[in-house]
């Protein structure tokens, strides 16, 4: 592992990183009423712009959500799309789950979401460790070698009995001026 960084330089030049793309797994962990669900994921991010593509296990089931600005898309192939102006009901309806996208879009970059208070822990690697952030606590378990620099590899988030796991497989920049 490289050494360790200054923390408060590396947190603002995270939270300023506006442009990735992300591979890797998702699990939502079943919770009173609700069922967990497990996927593959594919996320890009451009500015204020984001698609997400989930695939279940064997190809059962997709859905792709598309983030524009305040406008969020859930396209499931069952019906017409269906848009939403609020972020994380259109996640919660789509997905089934209310998942924090707009903070986890920092929170995978091993950073908290600079729009909300935070108590933050650091590893002995000067790295994130854990984060209490709007009612969610969130690990760092493990970070890898990215072109983007050292980032997550796995992060687990949970909140009122919910539990979500990423595992990042690979991480990407993305050529200059490419669309989500």
């Amino acid at each position: 592992m490289p050494p360790t960084s200054d923390w408060p330089q590396r947190r603002l030049a995270l939270q300023g990183l506006s442009a990735w793309d992300i591979n890797g797994r998702i699990a939502v962990a079943a919770t009173a009423g609700r069922e967990g669900w497990t996927a593959s994921l594919d996320w890009r991010r451009r500015g204020e712009s984001s698609v997400i593509d989930l695939r279940g296990p064997l190809g059962a089931g997709a859905v792709r959500v598309t983030v524009e600005g305040a406008e969020t898309t859930v396209d499931d192939g069952r019906g017409p799309p269906r848009r939403y102006t609020d972020l994380e009901a259109g996640l919660a309806a789509g997905l089934g789950a209310p998942l924090p996208i707009a903070s986890l879009r920092y929170w995978v970059l091993g950073v908290p979401d600079p729009a909300l208070p935070s108590i933050e822990a650091q590893g002995a690697e000067g790295w994130l460790a854990t984060l209490e952030q709007d009612g969610w606590s969130v690990r760092f378990e493990r970070y890898g070698a990215t072109p983007l620099g050292w980032l997550p590899a796995r992060v687990v988030a949970e909140h009122e009995g919910l539990r979500l796991r990423l595992a990042i497989e690979s991480w990407g920049a993305p050529a200059p001026g490419a669309s989500p």
